[in-house]
């Protein structure tokens, strides 16, 4: 869900004050949260299958994305996303750890975030926060919700 809102990116590295440039970045970030999706099969590495997609901004630069999924059991998705013309990377993994609770799943998404921004010599790190969907069985309405914390710093600017 890296390109949810993939003109954010352009957003980020022309502004040039870092504490927006900060709330930029966590917008980035939580703007895919919603979409997030669980139940499809995911990529298997045996076979070797990588999801690679491209987006055109509306001021010509690309981004280009890499995910695979590195690790069938335990289930790990890696990402990479980068666009020379922006001067920005996008690293990341995440190990899905769920836990049934009767008619509802907590996921705990492990893995970390790196995006780096060449223009200001910074790197973001970000964490996901726990996922938690009742009514899986079909007892109740079925809702996603956006648990525990989520962490967003950037070492260089001392901002947390």
């Amino acid at each position: 869900k890296a390109m949810q809102r993939g003109e954010t990116l352009c957003d980020i590295v022309e502004e040039t004050n870092p504490e927006l440039r900060f709330l930029l970045v966590f917008m980035y970030q939580l703007a895919g949260l919603p979409k997030e999706r669980f139940g499809k099969k995911p990529y298997n590495p045996i076979l070797g299958e990588v999801f690679r997609a491209c987006f055109r901004h509306k001021n010509g630069a690309i981004t280009m994305l890499y995910a695979e999924q590195v690790s069938h059991h335990p289930p790990i998705t890696a990402v990479h996303l980068h666009s020379d013309k922006l001067g920005i990377c996008f690293n990341s993994y995440m190990k899905p750890e769920p836990k049934f609770w009767g008619n509802s799943i907590e996921v705990r998404l492990t893995g970390l975030i790196k995006l780096s921004l060449e223009k200001y010599g910074e790197v973001y790190e970000m964490t996901r926060p726990t996922i938690w969907q009742t009514g899986i069985l079909g007892i109740g309405k079925q809702r996603v919700e956006f648990v525990g914390e989520t962490t967003l710093t950037c070492e260089k600017n001392d901002l947390i």
